[in-house]
């Protein structure tokens, strides 16, 4: 018997085999609009009192240099840290509460970059290997 497409991903992937995920997809595949490439905007400025990472001008990052030793964190380095990690894991619940049916991924990235920049911090995706 075969699965139709709606009943084939109506149920977990788990229970699907490979022939009928690939009946499944293609038949909801070809019910979608194609997509088609988006305006590319502008990279966002940030404000000059935060600090710019090494990529920051050119998209390059600089090579992580191999050392011999495992690097002892200060108090201070393991403080800032922490307060990396918090403003990563707000940024994060903030973009997921944007997306909703409708809303451009161009929408959430501005206004996580400006939670990031007002938080005194550097969008770490702004111009990494020339991310907009």
């Amino acid at each position: 018997m075969l699965l139709s497409a709606r009943f084939a991903l109506s149920r977990p992937l788990s229970v699907l085999t490979g022939k009928s995920i690939e009946r499944a997809l293609s038949v909801s595949a070809s019910k979608r609009a194609p997509v088609v490439k988006g305006h590319v905007t502008p990279m966002r400025s940030v404000p000059s009192h935060i600090v710019l990472p090494n990529y920051a001008q050119s998209g390059n990052p600089t090579q992580m240099q191999e050392v011999d030793e495992i690097e002892i964190k200060t108090p201070e380095m393991i403080e800032l840290m922490r307060a990396a990690g918090k403003i990563a894991r707000k940024a994060l619940t903030y973009s997921g509460t944007l997306a909703k049916v409708g809303v451009t991924t161009e929408s959430i990235d501005k206004q996580v970059h400006d939670l990031i920049v007002a938080e005194g911090a550097y969008p770490s995706p702004l111009n990494y290997h020339g991310f907009p």
